[in-house]
This record gives structure tokens, C-alpha cells and sequence, in this order.
């Protein structure tokens, strides 16, 4: 993992955060002007149009007279507090996983690892920014908006990705060397561990916290970020008065042609930040998960080959037409009984339960031989088929065809997040013959 910087991507994302992050420190010195104060004679001001006490308004003013540029560098303290929280929560919790799961014995070998979540560090990026923003509802509806509270649920969120990143990390510098072979095949793939073979798991797990630190604190400044802005879009993050990025959308809404920069240097730093992200975190998933990746030799000398779409398809339909079946069943049963009103509900409760156990224990795939694993041969589990699931619910299913229709290996975006890829099983799979003229 010391590789990771040695890859430009990722230098130049945690060169663009600590930017950020200094910038945000030192806010109240460079700022030109006072973010919250406000200035008629600045309404709306252009870009380098107005001054005021001899100081330019470079990025303009917004409609209340504040400037622009101002409010830009002082939302990176409120990331700053969002970012140092996560990274906090994020190692103090890693440390103990590591020191609960030293206290069972000795680390387990490559071929029993997994990653603390089960799937790649971008995907847990995304599920993690996708399922921040109900329970931080939640809890502003019960409490109300405030900079605090947004500060400390998004610094909880963000905290996942540093606890990942180091977990993982100390984990395959602690696995033991062994040999991973994939049930049924008589191919055997070596794994070798980086540094520190005779230190234990809590001292290399310090290790990793004090080198990966930059990282982590760039991945949970960025997420925190993210979580901050969309909630402050919403008008659910912080007060408006607090300059933040969402905020500076939000309220530029409607005045994009009379006051195209309030909302387009908001913007660009937000899409700085996106690809400061994308830099880092790909790579480091790479490297977290490329140790256990088998694809595609490994499938292929098992004649084991990926699903097509037609195949799939068909899955689908029967998986739907079961879904009817329980549904029209339970409909049923609520409407020819007369039920208490409590009964009903838990027969309700019931039937999204039916639902979701049945698209995850997919009668339509085990219909037509399909199987759900892991790119290192493993079975996805049913935790994770339960997350690709609930994925595959939020991403865009004209895409995830197109996707298995023309990939290669035929994984749609769910299985890209979720580290999976669904094969044909080996008994429905007729391996070649030499001479027969057919293919696997």
C-alpha cells in the first residue's frame, strides 16, 4: 500500500484536499471579505466589476452582496471539521477491529479475507453517499438544521472509508502467506504479503493509520464534502447564513442568467472535488482488492462462463412472475379475511420481506443455472446479494442491459459496485472436446 503514492492520480487528489484544507484553516485571513457580511452596493456584482475599502470582488457578489470568493474559502472549514471528525472516528475504529480480531488468534489467510464490507472501496463510496441522506433526514426532522449536527452526521458517514482503507490495509499486511485455490480447480495462485511479517496486528495497524493518514483524511474531507453539499442543497444542512457550497447553489436558484457565477464557481469547485476523489479512490480499491481477483483464467479453466443478457433477461421475467404470485397470494389473503388493522400491517411488512428474499435467493437464476460470485470464485453471500440488490434499485436499468450486453466479462454497474459478476454454473456450461467443433 506505501505504492499508492507513487501514482500521480493520487498525489495530485491529496495535493487538491490539503489545498483545501489549509485554505480552510486559514479562511478568515485569506478572505478577502467577510462571508456573511452583507453589502447592498455589491447586489449582485459581476466578476471583477465592484470593489469596496480597496478589495476586489474577483469571483463577483451574490444576491445579497456577499462575496463569492469569500464563501468558497469559508466552506472548506465546515468540510475541514466534517473531514478531521471522520478521519478520527474512522482510525479510532479500525484500531479496535484490528485488536478485537487479533484477540481470536492469528490473522486469517488471504483465501478467508475479505474486505471489511465485503466490496471494493469505491462501491462502498457510493452506497455510502447514497445511504447518508436518509437517516441524516431523520434526524434533522427530529432535531432541526444546524452546523453542528450536519458536521457530525456527515463526519460519521465519511468516517466509513477511513475505517476501510486502514482495516483492509493492516489486513493483507498481516495475512499470512498462503495459497488461494478455488474449489474444484487444481490451480493454485500465490499470495505474497508486503512488509512487516513479524510485527503484530495492532502495531502494523498503527503503522498504517500514521502512513495511509493523508489518504484517509482526503477520502473522509472529500466524502464529507459531498454528504455537506447535497444536504445544504436540499436546505436540510446547514443554516443558510453559514457559507457552504450547497447553500451557494440553492440560493442562486433561478438567477443563473443575471448571476451565472454565483452558481458556476460553486460548481467547479465541486467538480474539482469530484476528480480529486475519482483520483484517489480507484486506485487504492485497485490495490485493497487486486490480490484476490482470479478473473478471468481461473472461471475459464473451470468452464465456467459469464451470463449473456438473453440469459439474464429470462431470469428476470421468472423472478418477476414470482414476485406477482406472492404479491397476488398476500393481496388476497389481506382482502378475503377480515383482518385487524395491526395483522394487515405485519402481512404488509411481510410482503416487502417476500419481495426482497425472493429477488435475492432468485428462483429465476437458479431456473436457468445462473450463480452469483465473486471475482475470486467465492459465493457472494447473501449480505452482499442483499446490497447488489438494493443497488441495482437505484442505478438506471436501461444502462446496467447495455452494460452486460456489451462487456466483456457482462457485469452491469450493481456488479461493478458490488464485486460481482453472475456466471453460468459449471453443470449448464458443456466444456470442448477436441475435434467436436463446439465451444465452451
Amino acid at each position: 500500500m506505501n505504492g499508492i503514492y507513487r501514482r500521480p492520480t493520487v498525489v495530485a487528489g491529496v495535493a487538491v484536499v490539503l489545498v483545501m484544507a489549509v485554505t480552510g484553516i486559514f479562511a478568515p485571513f485569506l478572505s478577502p471579505h467577510d462571508p456573511r457580511a452583507i453589502n447592498e452596493r455589491a447586489f449582485r456584482c459581476p466578476p471583477f466589476s465592484c470593489e469596496l475599502g480597496g478589495r476586489s470582488y474577483v469571483l463577483g457578489a451574490d444576491h445579497l452582496g456577499r462575496d463569492v470568493l469569500s464563501r468558497i474559502v469559508a466552506s472548506f472549514r465546515t468540510n475541514l471539521y466534517i473531514g478531521l471528525l471522520g478521519t478520527f472516528l474512522g482510525t479510532l475504529s479500525a484500531w479496535l477491529l484490528v485488536a478485537l480480531r487479533s484477540v481470536g488468534g492469528a490473522a486469517q489467510a488471504p483465501d478467508t479475507s475479505r474486505p471489511l464490507f465485503g466490496i471494493p472501496l469505491w462501491g462502498l463510496a457510493i452506497l455510502t453517499y447514497c445511504v447518508s441522506f436518509l437517516p441524516t433526514l431523520m434526524v434533522v426532522a427530529a432535531i432541526g438544521t444546524s452546523l453542528v449536527l450536519t458536521v457530525v452526521c456527515a463526519g460519521v458517514f465519511a468516517s466509513l472509508l477511513p475505517m476501510t482503507l486502514l482495516y483492509d490495509s493492516a489486513r493483507r499486511d498481516h495475512a499470512a502467506p498462503d495459497t488461494i485455490t478455488l474449489p474444484g480447480s487444481n490451480l493454485d495462485y500465490e499470495t505474497v504479503r508486503e512488509d512487516g511479517l513479524s510485527s503484530g496486528p495492532i502495531w502494523l495497524a498503527v503503522r498504517r493509520g500514521i502512513v495511509l493518514a493523508p489518504v484517509g483524511f482526503c477520502l473522509a474531507f472529500l466524502m464529507g464534502l459531498f454528504i455537506e453539499f447535497y444536504l445544504s442543497f436540499l436546505g436540510v444542512g446547514v443554516p443558510p447564513d453559514v457559507p457552504s457550497l450547497g447553500n451557494m447553489v440553492t440560493a442562486a436558484r433561478g438567477q443563473i442568467v443575471t448571476g451565472w457565477w454565483m452558481v458556476v464557481f460553486p460548481f467547479a469547485v465541486g467538480l474539482v472535488a469530484a476528480g480529486a476523489f475519482s483520483g484517489i479512490v480507484f486506485p487504492v480499491s485497485r490495490a485493497l482488492s487486486s490480490a484476490t481477483v482470479v478473473w478471468p483464467g481461473a472461471f475459464q479453466a473451470l468452464g465456467i462462463a459469464p451470463a449473456g443478457l438473453m440469459i439474464r433477461l429470462a431470469a428476470q421475467l421468472i423472478d418477476l412472475a414470482a414476485v406477482i404470485i406472492a404479491i397476488a397470494l398476500i393481496l388476497i389473503i389481506i382482502g378475503v379475511m377480515d383482518l385487524p388493522s395491526a395483522v394487515a400491517a405485519a402481512f404488509r411488512i411481510a410482503l416487502v420481506i417476500a419481495i426482497c428474499s425472493l429477488f435475492v435467493i432468485s428462483p429465476g437464476k437458479r431456473a436457468v443455472g445462473l450463480r452469483v460470485l465473486r471475482l475470486d470464485g467465492s459465493s457472494a453471500g447473501w449480505g452482499r446479494k442483499l446490497f447488489r440488490y438494493l443497488v441495482s434499485l437505484s442505478t438506471i436499468y436501461i444502462v446496467d442491459l447495455l452494460m452486460i450486453a456489451l462487456r466483456k466479462d457482462r457485469r452491469a454497474l450493481h456488479d461493478l459496485i458490488c464485486d460481482t459478476i453472475v456466471v453460468r454454473r459449471r453443470d449448464t456450461v458443456r466444456p470442448s472436446v477436441p475435434g467436436d467443433g463446439e465451444e465452451t
